[in-house]
């Protein structure tokens, strides 16, 4: 349901729904006021956040899940729409959080966050957002796809042992399929997610070099090709066409002479 201008303003300003700021902003794209006034709104809340966490107030759930809406927020506001960039946007907010000089806690979270920012934690969250872009279907672009599983791989490109791109980018479409919801092998979705690893795995100069993603089924193709493999194997073969009749012979009076009337 599309909220009203009027009752958007009103949230913004009286009960001060940062939400209703950066609506109130995209709705209105040319207004510089509004885009500041809800970036400004955005900073106060992550400040804020980071004071509660720091003193004590949230626990690490609470934190995970307001961060995530402030960064959705924030991505929202500046118009990115990259399931990646958002992960990364998520982690410099929890980057920010965390105390860099951290005091003496007065419960036992100390080193929960620090876990949390572990370079395996950063890679199943950025999984996580971008299964869920794929799935929905917001992200089945081909160029769009392949951005997003490169930059997903290069975050594992450093784990331990260290693993190839070709590695990397194979185990990213690993954990997507992985997270496929039931079903999902039936949709277009799937095809072009199946399509897209064939051709970045097999390419001679790499997954990031150059390629011919362009020449690629569109998705609406795969989908027919996705039907059409899913019919009955035994179809009953088509006939093959019959020769051409001869032209009809003309019955004629044998008796008939030149010269002489038909009738």
């Amino acid at each position: 349901m599309r909220i009203s201008p009027a009752l958007l303003w009103l949230k913004a300003h009286v009960t001060g729904s940062v939400s209703a700021r950066v609506k109130l902003s995209v709705r209105s794209p040319g207004n510089g006021l509004r885009f500041s006034t809800a970036l400004v709104a955005l900073h106060n809340r992550e400040t804020r956040l980071t004071r509660q966490w720091r003193g004590g107030e949230l626990s690490l759930t609470q934190l995970v899940d307001r961060s995530r809406r402030l960064t959705d927020l924030r991505q929202t506001l500046i118009n990115v729409t990259s399931p990646t960039a958002c992960a990364r946007s998520h982690e410099n907010l929890l980057i920010h959080v965390r105390d860099p000089h951290p005091r003496p806690a007065t419960r036992g979270l100390a080193g929960s966050l620090e876990s949390l920012l572990s370079k395996d934690r950063y890679r199943e969250r950025v999984l996580s957002v971008l299964a869920d872009a794929v799935w929905s279907g917001r992200l089945n672009a081909l160029h769009t796809l392949r951005a997003e599983v490169l930059a997903a791989a290069r975050i594992s490109t450093g784990s331990e042992p260290p693993l190839t791109l070709t590695e990397a980018v194979a185990s990213v479409f690993d954990a997507l399929q992985a997270r496929a919801p039931v079903g999902a092998c039936l949709g277009v979705e799937w095809g072009v997610l199946r399509h897209l690893r064939t051709e970045m795995l097999t390419n001679r100069e790499g997954p990031d070099g150059r390629v011919a993603t362009n020449c690629l089924p569109h998705p609406d193709v795969v989908r027919d090709m996705e039907r059409s493999a899913s019919l009955p194997a035994r179809l009953a073969p088509l006939a093959a066409d019959a020769p051409p009749k001869p032209p009809r012979a003309m019955s004629m009076n044998l008796r008939w002479r030149p010269g002489e009337s038909a009738s």
